[in-house]
Formats: structure tokens, C-alpha cells, sequence
């Protein structure tokens, strides 16, 4: 992944992520970063802090450029509390 790349070349820096629906990705790339890490060939895994960012509402727009078959409407409204709750064990802030 990414994160061991950037653990090998000890690049540190905050994860944020901007339209965090269900939180799928933003967890990946959670414990992504934290197994990325190796003892054999001495490389630690580095700390960042993870940010997830979303409107927890419809897709607001009366433009025809916003028109997505996919990224429209309801289909990814997700309750604010309901994401929330899935990181609070791993202190991501949201």
C-alpha cells in the first residue's frame, strides 16, 4: 500500500479524507497505515492522525454539471452519529 511506502521512506504526515459515506475507504486506510511496518528489515510504522470529512446529507445541486449517475441525491447519506460511532475505537476525528 501507500502507507508502507511512505513508512519506508519514514514520511510522516495526517491522513484526510473528504467524503467518508459508510467510512469503508477512511477505515482501509486506518489499518492500512497501522500494519505498515516491518521488524525484519527495521521499519516502524508511522503515527498520523486520520481526519474524515462529509456533508451527512443529500448532494445539494440544481447545476446539470453536478449530475452523476452514481453521486446524487440520497444514495450515500449516511448519519453523522451512525459514522461517527464506527471510528470512535480508533480516535479518528470526524
Amino acid at each position: 500500500s501507500v502507507f508502507w511506502h511512505l513508512a519506508v521512506d519514514g514520511h510522516s504526515g495526517d491522513y484526510i479524507e473528504f467524503g467518508v459515506a459508510n467510512g469503508n475507504s477512511l477505515k482501509a486506510a486506518f489499518l492500512a497505515n497501522k500494519y505498515a511496518k516491518s521488524n525484519f528489515i527495521d521499519v516502524e510504522s508511522v503515527k498520523r492522525q486520520f481526519f474524515g470529512f462529509d456533508t451527512f446529507e443529500n448532494f445539494k445541486s440544481d447545476d446539470q454539471f453536478d449530475n452523476h449517475p452514481t453521486w446524487h441525491g440520497d444514495k450515500f447519506n449516511i448519519p453523522y452519529e451512525k459514522a461517527k460511532k464506527r471510528f470512535k475505537k480508533f480516535l479518528i476525528q470526524f
